[in-house]
């Protein structure tokens, strides 16, 4: 997939996005690839710049490769001068982003995964599961384990 981190803001501005680790709420390093206690002063390690599609409001950027499998909290800023500043540029969006390792998790991969578990990528597993039924079925519901009782203690 590409294009995982994305923004509608008028045409001509800087957006940039943070990383945030929903576990811990550290911050992705984008120059070091790895997650850090934020602080202001290396604001400029965090950015990960969105690109602004000419003659268009849209921005977006591919969410990093590097980023291992996780729930990801994802912050777009708007620069307010010429450098990315911490006390200046302004938060203008924000939202979860639930990552595999390699892309986003949305609704269909979901889907398709959780059918796939269910009924098996072969179509087999509920086969499976229905001949198990029929042979559980076909012990007459006699009871399998024995268990002492009173009037019969040696079982």
């Amino acid at each position: 997939m590409a294009n995982e981190i994305w923004h509608t803001f008028e045409e001509g501005n800087t957006l940039y996005a943070l990383i945030w680790r929903q576990t811990d709420d550290k911050v992705w390093n984008n120059t070091d690839s790895q997650f850090d206690v934020y602080t202001d002063a290396d604001i400029d390690k965090y950015d990960i710049v969105l690109t602004n599609q000419v003659d268009s409001d849209y921005y977006s950027v591919d969410f990093p490769s590097a980023v291992g499998a996780g729930i990801y909290r994802v912050q777009v800023m708007k620069q307010a001068g010429g450098s990315i500043d911490a006390d200046d540029d302004m938060g203008v969006a924000q939202g979860e982003l639930y990552w595999d390792g390699s892309a986003e998790i949305d609704l269909f991969t979901l889907d398709a995964s959780i059918n796939d578990d269910i009924i098996g990528e072969d179509g087999n597993t509920l086969e499976s599961l229905s001949d198990q039924m029929d042979v559980l079925s076909a012990q007459g519901s006699r009871v399998l384990n024995r268990y002492p009782t009173r009037s019969n203690p040696d079982v």
